[in-house]
């Protein structure tokens, strides 16, 4: 028998240009709690500094984390990349920080916060 659970796999932290300091880690991982989301993916864009974090955040809530991506390329497409380890996500983020110029300019991008 197969067994139902709810995910939402594209979720953004504080360190997102598009989220707030509002979505730390324990924020997030109580909101999926609240929301009964048993699985989330952590997928910041161009970056997965904060997916241990909330890995550590969700110890004992009963939120299985994976860790993720959203790969911004140049020509602007956005592709979710999900991973079921650190290493393999550690692995990309070498990639893509090997192609970015990785200053954030707060007036564009606002506060890019990494969580720990």
């Amino acid at each position: 028998m197969l067994k139902r659970l709810r995910a939402d796999l594209h979720v953004h932290t504080c360190l997102s240009p598009c989220g707030d300091l509002q979505m730390s880690p324990r924020s997030i991982v109580a909101q999926a709690r609240k929301q009964g989301v048993a699985v989330i993916a952590i997928c910041d864009h161009n970056s997965a500094e904060n997916v241990p974090a909330v890995i550590k955040s969700a110890e004992g809530a009963g939120v299985a984390v994976l860790p993720g991506m959203e790969i911004c390329t140049c020509e602007e497409i956005h592709l979710l990349a999900i991973f079921d380890n650190l290493g393999a996500v550690d692995q990309m983020q070498a990639q893509v920080y090997r192609h970015l110029d990785g200053r954030n300019d707060p007036d564009v991008f606002g506060m890019q916060v990494i969580a720990n």
